[in-house]
């Protein structure tokens, strides 16, 4: 499942079990207008790809087939290319690790080597 959602979302919850529990509960991205700053890096944070999306609401309708790419920033929907802001540098690699503890060990046994 991939949430669509307008602008601010996450607002209201600083602590990252919001994005755990949306994790949690299958949701494999997140696409919005716009995200609460907090929610954004606590969802990074936690292996949870978040896009943001200015247009999505308007181009997305329920029980569309979307395809996501974080690194090039698009949606693919119905034929259509909705361009998004892509996700890139470290907030990158933490989300291909699956989270920033996951990228931490990865340093640390880097390090170690």
């Amino acid at each position: 499942a991939i949430i669509v959602a307008g602008k601010v979302f996450g607002m209201g919850s600083s602590r990252e079990q919001a994005a755990i529990a949306i994790k949690a509960a299958g949701v494999k991205a997140i696409l919005a207008e716009s995200f609460a700053r907090i929610f954004y890096r606590n969802a990074i944070n936690n292996g949870l790809p978040v896009m943001i999306c200015p247009e999505i609401t308007k181009e997305v309708n329920e029980g569309d087939i979307i395809v996501v790419n974080i690194e090039e920033g698009k949606v693919f929907v119905r034929n259509k290319v909705v361009n998004c802001k892509g996700i890139t540098g470290m907030a990158l690699d933490i989300l291909k690790a699956g989270g920033l503890i996951e990228y931490l060990k990865n340093l640390e046994k880097i390090n170690k080597e």
